[in-house]
């Protein structure tokens, strides 16, 4: 995983990590909140590709971050 500097990650958000975890790149200053989900991979769909997050981005709670998504700087992500 690529995590930016003075980024807050939830002790209970979840970062994909079983099966591609050099997938998540995630920007400075980029808080993800209690629940959320940043995918980097899908079984159903075979699929695993790299997933990124922004600077100063907020993922809010229970949000779901897809596989292969790619999310600009400043963007707010409500669940």
């Amino acid at each position: 995983m690529d995590i930016g500097k003075n980024c807050r990650i939830s002790w209970k958000a979840h970062l994909d990590k079983s099966v591609n975890p050099k997938g998540i790149h995630i920007g400075d200053n980029t808080w993800v909140l209690s629940g959320a989900m940043i995918l980097a991979h899908d079984h159903c769909r075979s699929l695993k590709a790299d997933t990124y997050i922004g600077k100063n981005c907020v993922i809010g709670v229970q949000s779901i971050i897809m596989p292969g998504l790619s999310v600009g700087n400043q963007v707010i992500i409500g669940g």
